[in-house]
């Protein structure tokens, strides 16, 4: 059913920073201040699994984000992971809470852009303990829906710190082009975890109106091991940001094009659709 190999978590999933590509800095230039806000997101799978068997990846996330002052802005999120199996009349149904994240960002001043930097933390919740191959599966399934990203959410007994960048900029005016990138250390709680490192990046052109966007992205991640072969995943990712009022909509299909977890609808393969709504306050 799964494609990748048991030391796969053991692997430090960090994503590398894209080169972020910052437009020039006036003197007078402000930070803006983002909003802040609260939402939750849901996303869900059913990979083929073949045969008479079935398969469903169901991922809650709660998530939120604050203004400290001008440009300065904290993240928070945490998610569970729920997968149900089932196979030859029979099935079963677990649940895995992840890590729990916190990010501080500063966002840069500059004139028709954003850029901003930060530093991020993971509260180690996401444990193997006694049953941990049915923990590794659903974890791993969480991750896996959406091409690996921000994997750090799903590790288990493992503590990560992370540094995200952030472009975004218009382009031919009704276009918006993102970079993002982010490396992470992995720190293993326990001796069944080694110490790891990885990176990751997305690119995404969209088309802008007002505050909301229609857009596509390419993302990408590699994990990186002493004791073991890199492991990376690639996805592409069309996703759209509906902006009303004080209230906004995401909604994006993550679709794994190679190894391990690609092509995204064969057999053996993921893919992830996510919803989600939020409210700035």
């Amino acid at each position: 059913m799964f494609r990748a190999s048991p030391f796969f978590f053991a692997l430090l999933l960090i994503a590398a920073p894209a080169s972020a590509w910052c437009a020039e800095t006036e003197a007078e230039a402000e930070a803006p201040r983002p909003p802040s806000a609260v939402g939750v997101d849901l996303g869900l799978s059913a990979p083929a699994v073949g045969g008479d068997g079935s398969f469903f990846v169901l991922v809650p996330q709660l998530f939120g984000r604050a203004s400290f002052g001008p440009g300065v802005e904290g993240e928070f999120d945490l998610g569970l992971a729920i997968v149900r199996a089932s196979s030859g009349g029979g099935s079963d149904t677990a649940v895995r809470v992840g890590n729990p994240t916190v990010t501080l960002r500063y966002h840069v001043p500059s004139s028709g852009a954003d850029f901003s930097l930060g530093l991020g933390l993971t509260l180690p919740l996401a444990r193997l303990g006694e049953q941990p191959f049915e923990s590794v599966a659903v974890l791993l399934s969480a991750a896996a829906i959406d091409g690996n990203r921000d994997f750090w959410k799903w590790l288990p007994d493992t503590f990560a710190m992370f540094l995200p960048v952030r472009w975004e900029g218009p382009f031919a005016d009704v276009l918006r082009f993102t970079l993002e990138g982010a490396a992470a250390l992995y720190l293993a709680t326990t001796e069944r975890n080694s110490t790891a490192t990885g990176f990751q990046a997305l690119g995404r052109i969209a088309y802008a109106i007002d505050r909301s966007w229609y857009g596509i992205a390419l993302q990408g991640n590699v994990f990186v091991v002493s004791d073991a072969p890199d492991l990376a995943q690639l996805a592409i990712v069309p996703q759209a940001h509906v902006q009303f009022g004080s209230n906004f909509l995401d909604a994006r299909l993550v679709l794994n094009l190679d190894e391990p977890y690609g092509f995204a609808f064969d057999e053996g393969g993921f893919w992830g659709l996510f919803v989600g709504f939020g409210v700035e306050i």
